[in-house]
């Protein structure tokens, strides 16, 4: 909820409301709407009464004008959020909201009121996004966005670690791992690892769209995966899904375990002293298998339970032969 008893004392105070936006970390059109409709309903800013609080303030202010919000088009929030877990923006479902509301000769709200409307809904419902996986049907790969330190003996540099994320979303159990850098290789032994560490292959996976999983030449809709990843994924038999450009939620639960890579494995080994990857990858291995077996706070077991209980059994098995990896060059006779 907007804090109305600041935007009301800043006003008092003769702020403008871009000055308010900023002071206040929230948008300069809310503080407008706010400012607005204080005037509407007790003359000016300076009228609205000291002794109310931020719910007074807000019944009064959004109680005050259902009269005019009659000439609104109410956006239907059941279907909003119906369409958000499938996949739609907010942004998108705002657009034909406005169509719906042209076409029925309505007032349509500016995004911001919208996006208030529908997030009150959600918090008053308790709406969830929870999506039913299948155990060992899928997992999702990515690089994490912060990278681990260790320091070199022979230069006393410090060399950067990129680290390698896989999970499996039925579980939530994951794998991490440190490379020296982005390429091809990397790429590749972060998943033979992470399929030997899980001890067998799920049946799809959804990589990021990182240049050694997608043709940056050829990039469409849902990019096109290079010829060289799907032979990999071929060797263990398992069926890419590629994911759309700039959606991350197509990956999300990688995503928040990149953020947990992040917070309790990566930034905790910035305090030690690590002088070479196998050490590091050592240190962080011990800690993987720490946060895996971690009871979780919503539902019984730990990642680890559950994986070992739900899941192992019914990934694919492992081929007889590990992938090899081959560079290809062009040589003038």
């Amino acid at each position: 909820m907007l804090d109305y008893k600041s935007i009301v004392r800043l006003k008092k105070l003769g702020l403008n409301n871009a000055a308010i936006a900023n002071s206040l970390g929230c948008k300069w059109d809310s503080v407008q709407r706010i400012v607005s409709r204080c005037e509407n309903v007790w003359g000016s800013v300076s009228g609205v009464p000291e002794d109310l609080s931020n719910e007074d303030i807000a019944d009064i202010l959004f109680s005050s004008r259902k009269s005019v919000d009659l000439d609104y088009l109410q956006p239907d929030c059941e279907i909003i959020l119906k369409k958000q877990r499938k996949g739609y923006l907010r942004n998108e479902l705002w657009a034909e909201y406005c169509s719906d509301a042209i076409a029925l000769g309505k007032k349509a709200y500016k995004l911001s009121r919208f996006n208030e409307i529908v997030s009150d809904y959600r918090s008053k419902h308790d709406v969830s996004f929870a999506m039913n996986h299948v155990p060992g049907s899928e997992a999702q790969a990515d690089w994490a966005g912060d990278k681990g330190h260790f320091l070199d003996c022979d230069t006393g540099e410090l060399v950067e670690v990129h680290v390698f994320v896989m999970t499996l979303p039925y579980s939530g159990y994951f794998y991490c791992e440190g490379f020296l850098d982005e390429k091809m290789p990397s790429w590749y032994a972060g998943h033979i690892n992470a399929f030997d560490f899980f001890g067998g292959v799920p049946a799809f996976i959804v990589p990021d769209n990182c240049a050694t999983a997608v043709d940056r030449q050829h990039f469409d809709e849902k990019g096109i995966l290079n010829t060289r990843y799907v032979e990999f994924l071929n060797h263990y038999g398992v069926v890419p899904r590629p994911t759309r450009i700039k959606r991350p939620r197509d990956k999300g639960h990688v995503e928040r375990h990149v953020r947990i890579v992040e917070d309790d494995i990566i930034r905790p080994m910035e305090h030690l002293d690590i002088y070479s990857l196998q050490e590091y990858n050592d240190i962080m291995r011990r800690k993987l298998i720490a946060r895996n077996a971690k009871d979780y706070s919503k539902k019984m077991g730990s990642r680890s339970s559950i994986f070992e209980a739900e899941e192992r059994h019914v990934l694919l098995p492992l081929p007889v032969l590990q992938y090899r990896s081959y560079d290809e060059k062009e040589a003038t006779v």
